[in-house]
């Protein structure tokens, strides 16, 4: 009785381990992005001009690669049969796609009163094929 017992608390012990591995990598992942789109806001905050958007597209491209491998990662995981994991996605990804209309709103308003509103709209186009290219990591 003692023994079984022992192996079933040992087996709730790793299960529960097992689970816990695939959230904290996901909560990591989903932090990295984060911090990721908020320096992104913070650079084109900085400089609401082309220049500015392509020195945020050379920020995710220097990143991309290796949030990618983690996002291949946790795919194989099969993240799927966590639900929360699945749901905790979801909201992140609504998370993101404000930020960036968050970040595009703040954008035209300061590029438009810095310039003209034809050099606005190239970087505005950058800014937009910057979110799907995000968007596309999950």
């Amino acid at each position: 009785m003692k023994a079984t017992m022992l192996l079933l608390v040992l087996g709730i012990c790793l299960v529960s381990v097992g689970c816990k591995g695939p959230v904290e990598e996901l909560k990591a992942f989903l932090n990295e992005k984060d911090d990721l789109l908020l320096q992104v806001a913070k650079t084109l905050e900085a400089k609401p001009s082309e220049a500015g958007v392509d020195e945020a597209r050379r920020m995710f491209e220097a990143k991309k690669g290796d949030l990618k491998a983690k996002q291949d990662a946790l795919n194989q995981k099969n993240l799927a049969k966590y639900g929360d994991l699945t749901l905790m996605r979801q909201d992140n990804a609504i998370f993101h796609d404000k930020m960036f209309l968050d970040i595009r709103s703040k954008f035209s308003t300061a590029c438009a009163s810095a310039q003209s509103s034809e050099r606005c709209e190239p970087a505005a186009s950058k800014i937009l094929a910057l979110q799907k290219d995000f968007n596309e990591l999950y």
